[in-house]
């Protein structure tokens, strides 16, 4: 029974080793924040349904606090309801923006 336990431990022992050496490497390797600064631009048309799933998915990753981004969702031709919807989304979220695709490049111009 003794050499169960010992076996036992000693898995343990080598998997919580190998968990702290994996998290102190993905530490390492990740940049500073506030390094530079990125957008995620999302193409928004029509009814824009699809957009709410992808900002949660992005404000997901967001939540990990190991990357910064914006969030700039490109007008390429709303409806009313298409806007309609952006608007509550952009309540919801502070950091989103909303563009029109003319805008892009002051966009650039004023972060880079």
């Amino acid at each position: 029974m003794s050499l169960v336990l010992d076996f036992c431990m000693a898995f343990f022992a080598a998997m919580g080793f190998l968990a702290l050496l994996w998290l102190a490497f993905g530490r390492l390797l990740t940049p500073p924040p506030g390094t530079a600064s990125a957008f995620v631009l999302l193409p928004a048309r029509d009814d824009g349904e699809d957009l709410e799933l992808a900002i949660s998915h992005l404000i997901w990753l967001q939540g990990g606090r190991i990357t910064r981004f914006s969030i700039v969702l490109v007008d390429l031709g709303l409806t009313e309801q298409g806007r309609a919807r952006v608007l509550a989304l952009m309540e919801r979220e502070p950091g989103l923006h909303c563009l029109l695709p003319e805008a892009l490049p002051e966009l650039m111009k004023k972060d880079g």
